[in-house]
């Protein structure tokens, strides 16, 4: 993949492969969108010729370029391009991690048996005396690298002890060394010092080192040992192992000699040469860690991430006290925000403590702290409080950092009252009058649902504002309030804007709050397919919330559709995953998807069972807001499971909020008509069903359903038939089947005719759906592909499948049937 971008890529693809490479001026890429066009520039030259990409030695890649091979890996399957990558047996590096989590089959290379080793050993060495022979055999255990190199160089004493292979083979070209002249020497130590060096340079370097004038010849004992070849301008050493056993085999003051010529040598590539000027550093020395950070700082700028965090932390070998504490916490809060480089943090972190920073330093020790500290760790929220209070006159901007971090914990660990009061009091000194948009998002996630009303007349302010850093602020606040009318029309440019930054961790967690609020606005097969994507891409990227939430909003829609098992099978992978466990923001989406299940299978006294957990602080499936969203499924199972005298208990002690919004002020109208006595029922109906219903639906259904029931119940049959049709229909278009049928039912009691069964694309998976959409609105393969993290072939067939699933034959006929389906 040496070759340049082709002409036909694109020009934004072409600017991320540019910075990627480290051309200048380009901006700092999100690593996923350089997988992206990679991934675009590997499908557009495939369309001329097949392409076959080998990964050679991949357990010696850095993370970001295993993700990035990993990404294609993934998606790269209907186009003419084949990946092979070759890991070496029993390294547990974080690469291979990355390409087994791609998916690919996985071929073994075992050992030769014993009668091709015999034989193979046999040509390597034909006069070796029976005992060496055997003790070779042995030793080799089937390794064909070692059967060819073990008997130039072992004699019979040389097994005595057990020793690694790669140990072996390391010795047994190393023994070949004290042949070699010692400009050779100094020549392969070069070589294997700076594999990118010219054989011009190497020659150089050699001249620079020892003094003397060197020719071309000194590569010539090398070469007929068989150690090297030459291959163009370059030399290439015939098998890793012997680039390392040359090094290892060096003395000290010859490596740190040979990296200091190479910095001298490599002055016109800094990125390299400073890397050899820290080989050669023998001690603390600021210059050094200066141009360390300069260099972290580039590969930041190309996605390489991983890459600036080892340089970062080398810098601070170099540095001491303050200087030292700040280069190893830039380090770790790079690994936080990028999530690469992640496996470093608790190394890093023990690091930084030992130097005990103070003041400043302190406060960012506690936000990296916080990525690595279980959710439920309240002193975690606690601390993170007291030192954003700390910090807030120093630095304003770090002091938010905190104080978020610490609400968005209470968010997911459905902290207590008193621990999201202490977030929220922080919050009110720093910005009393909540005009930083930073707070709103704080509030949105420790605010309790009284505040509703205040934040989100300050968020549509924010939503004016033209910065989109600041509007962002504000979009989160209308999914955590749960006003999900406002949050339908909002979340969808935000995601696109993501998609368009090529930001995936951004796209993956707008995906999962836009699920979740087109769950509630009744756009499900949208909503779907956004859960399914965000799931996707939550795991790609390593982030459990993402894609436990997503996961547990899947089991939610396949419930309410009637695919019990479907749901069941979501819950179970959700609860089983490690990630889980304090995590109740995601424990109370589940048990609201389990009581689902319970309605929709009619097991009413399983379904108070499960939901009534949602409200005992004591439970792990407690969560404040969830307490709300919850309330339409807890009336439901009161009433048919005969325990009304306790779901009203729970609806009082939540019926006090005083401004109530979105599905909040929806939840609890209805919960008070569901739950009311025959005698105070009707006003209660007539006052949930006068709001403005429309955005969303199945709580209108619901409602209707149930007032339908309750007019039947009070022998008012001819008025119970239109709420029971208007159910139907509604439930008919949304798909829910169970909830369906119980309209239908109670249609058939009053004598009226049930609705049509629902047609429709339901053969498609989310992501078909989520690509028929979009096809539907026009755009082309590639932008399909751009907004949806996939090649423009592999969107070409799934089209190609959609098609006669739909009974279609091209994609001007999307629209209508897309439209018709959804009634």
């Amino acid at each position: 993949m040496a070759a340049a971008p082709g002409p036909r890529l694109p020009e934004t693809p072409r600017q991320l492969l540019r910075s990627a490479l480290g051309a200048a001026g380009a901006a700092a890429p999100d690593l996923y969108a350089i997988a992206v066009a990679t991934l675009e520039l590997l499908v557009e030259a495939a369309d001329r010729n097949p392409i076959l990409v080998v990964a050679e030695d991949a357990h010696w890649f850095d993370r970001s370029s295993a993700d990035v091979l990993a990404f294609v890996a993934r998606r790269a399957g209907s186009a003419p391009i084949a990946l092979v990558a070759a890991v070496r047996g029993g390294d547990d590096t974080t690469p291979v991690d990355a390409l087994g989590e791609a998916g690919l089959p996985d071929l073994p290379l075992g050992p030769l048996p014993e009668e091709d080793a015999r034989a193979l050993l046999d040509r390597a060495a034909t006069e070796l005396p029976a005992g060496l022979r055997e003790r070779i055999l042995t030793a080799a255990s089937g390794n064909p690298l070692a059967l060819l190199e073990l008997p130039a160089s072992v004699r019979e004493d040389s097994f005595s002890t057990v020793v690694p292979m790669n140990a072996r083979l390391e010795s047994a070209f190393t023994a070949r060394l004290p042949e070699m002249p010692g400009l050779t020497r100094t020549l392969l130590l070069a070589a294997a010092a700076e594999p990118s060096c010219t054989l011009a340079q190497l020659l150089t370097v050699v001249a620079a080192v020892s003094g003397e004038p060197v020719g071309i010849d000194v590569l010539d004992p090398a070469a007929a040992a068989g150690l090297v070849r030459s291959h163009g301008l370059q030399l290439r050493f015939r098998h890793p192992l012997v680039a390392s056993a040359v090094y290892q085999a060096a003395a000290p003051s010859d490596r740190i000699a040979m990296h200091a010529a190479l910095a001298t040598a490599l002055a016109d590539q800094p990125d390299r040469a400073i890397w050899h000027r820290s080989a050669a550093a023998t001690g603390p020395d600021p210059e050094v860690a200066a141009d360390l950070r300069v260099f972290a700082g580039r590969a930041a700028l190309r996605g390489a991430a991983s890459v600036a965090v080892a340089a970062l932390e080398r810098a601070a070998s170099f540095s001491a006290g303050a200087d030292r504490i700040d280069l190893l916490l830039r380090a770790a809060e790079l690994s936080c925000e990028t999530g690469q480089a992640r496996e470093r943090l608790p190394t890093l972190l023990e690091q930084i403590r030992a130097g005990e920073p103070t003041g400043r330093d302190a406060a960012r020790r506690m936000q990296v702290e916080a990525v690595l500290a279980p959710i439920p760790d309240t002193q975690a929220i606690a601390g993170l409080v007291e030192h954003a209070t700390m910090i807030w006159e120093q630095d304003r901007a770090l002091a938010y950092s905190l104080l978020l971090a610490a609400a968005i914990r209470c968010w997911w660990g459905g902290a207590p009252p008193e621990l999201r009061a202490l977030v929220q009091e922080a919050a009110d000194r720093f910005d009393p009058d909540l005009h930083n948009p930073p707070s709103l998002t704080v509030h949105a996630y420790a605010s309790q649902p009284e505040r509703g009303a205040l934040l989100l007349d300050r968020a549509g302010r924010v939503l004016a504002d033209p910065d989109p850093a600041r509007r962002r602020f504000a979009i989160g606040v209308y999914a955590l309030t749960g006003d999900f009318a406002v949050s339908a029309t909002i979340t969808p440019a935000a995601i696109a804007t993501a998609r368009g930054n090529g930001q995936v961790l951004l796209t993956a967690r707008w995906l999962a709050v836009q699920s979740g609020t087109s769950f509630w606005a009744g756009a499900w097969d949208a909503g779907l397919a956004e859960a399914t994507e965000a799931e996707r891409l939550g795991r790609e990227l390593h982030d459990p919330s993402i894609y436990l939430l997503a996961s547990a909003t899947q089991a939610m829609f396949a419930a309410a559709r009637g695919e019990l098992d479907r749901a069941e099978a979501c819950i179970a992978a959700t609860l089983a995953d490690p990630a889980l466990p304090g995590n109740r923001a995601v424990l109370a989406a589940t048990q609201k998807g389990r009581a689902m299940v319970a309605l929709a299978a009619g097991r009413p006294a399983d379904a108070m069972e499960r939901v009534l957990s949602i409200y005992d602080p004591a439970d792990a499936h407690h969560h404040w807001m969830y307490q709300y969203w919850a309330l339409t499924d807890l009336a439901e199972a009161a009433r048919a499971a005969g325990q009304l005298d306790r779901a009203r208990a729970i609806l009082a002690a939540l019926d006090q909020v005083a401004e109530p919004i979105g599905s909040v002020r929806i939840a609890l109208g209805v919960a008070r008509a569901l739950l009311a006595t025959d005698d105070h029922a009707e006003p209660l109906f007539e006052a949930a069903l006068a709001e403005d219903l429309a955005a969303w639906p199945f709580e209108r259904a619901r409602l209707n359903l149930a007032y339908g029931r309750f007019l039947r119940r009070r022998l008012r049959v001819t008025q119970s038939r239109a709420p029971l049709r208007l159910a139907a229909e509604i439930l008919e278009r949304l798909g829910a089947t169970a909830w369906r049928e119980q309209a239908r039912s109670e249609l058939r009691a009053t004598g009226a005719k049930g609705t049509a069964p629902r047609g429709g694309p339901a053969a498609m998976t989310a992501q078909e759906l989520q690509i028929a959409r979009l096809a539907a609105e026009g755009l082309s393969n590639r932008e399909i592909g751009e907004r949806l993290f996939l090649s423009p072939r592999t969107v070409g067939s799934h089209l190609y499948r959609i098609f006669p699933k739909l009974g279609i034959a091209n994609r001007a006929q999307l629209s209508a049937v897309l439209n018709g389906s959804e009634g």
